[in-house]
């Protein structure tokens, strides 16, 4: 986003803390300001992320920044 922008509403200020982002793993750490704090929509209550996974977390119900969820360690994914 451009200076103009940035922290208006739903813009951040930090850093998005992007697992590998020179190797181009867009996906957030596990400390990224952006885990659990994206904006529900009706549609996620069954949407998938870019890998296949629930857009919404099984047990926060919350959606992540940006286009793949965080899978937490240890976390189960079952398909449909």
């Amino acid at each position: 986003c451009t200076p103009a922008r940035m922290g208006g509403a739903g813009n951040t200020t930090n850093p998005p803390l992007f697992a590998d982002w020179p190797a181009g793993n867009v996906r957030l750490r596990g400390d990224s300001p952006g885990v659990d704090a994206g904006t529900n929509l009706p549609w996620m209550a069954d949407g998938r992320d870019l890998d296949g996974a629930p857009r919404l977390d099984r047990w926060m119900r919350r959606a992540d920044m940006g286009a793949y969820e965080r899978r937490r360690p240890g976390a189960l994914i079952q398909s449909r």
